[in-house]
């Protein structure tokens, strides 16, 4: 009986140092998962800092860029467009100067040839005048040396 109460106390013994070892296996264990989570916590909320400063350096990127592709718009499309259609306003201009110098000038030339027809009309009705007046002179001429 000695040895049963002895092997009995020595198998209580390595049981309460078995479930010891649990116990503190168990709260290790725990201490580990609680720090594995928090490592984990810590890497995700790293990982989110890193994700919202690559959203935000994005956008700011985008916004710069955006800046950029207007300045360079405005330089390069803009700026052309402005310049070509300012060379064909002037040519338009041009154009339309031309075209009335050209109808001032036909008109011109137009009222130059109308003074001239009646320039030379008037002398033709002058010269007749004149030769009806010499001929009626002349018959008067005549009248009047018939008369004498």
């Amino acid at each position: 009986m000695r040895r049963n109460k002895a092997n009995f106390i020595h198998e209580a013994q390595e049981v309460s140092n078995y479930k010891k070892m649990l116990k503190d296996y168990e709260s290790k264990r725990k201490v580990d998962e609680k720090q594995e989570y928090q490592k984990l916590s810590e890497q995700n909320f790293l990982r989110e800092v890193e994700r919202e400063n690559n959203y935000k350096k994005f956008f700011q990127d985008y916004d710069n860029n955006m800046g950029e592709r207007m300045s360079n718009h405005l330089k390069y499309v803009t700026q052309a467009e402005i310049e070509k259609q300012s060379k064909l306003d002037e040519i338009e201009d041009v154009n339309q100067r031309k075209y009335r110098e050209k109808l001032d000038k036909d008109h011109m030339e137009k009222e130059e040839k109308h003074k001239h027809m009646l320039k030379e009309m008037h002398d033709v009705n002058r010269l007749a005048y004149a030769r009806q007046d010499q001929e009626k002179m002349s018959k008067r001429q005549q009248y009047q040396k018939m008369v004498e």
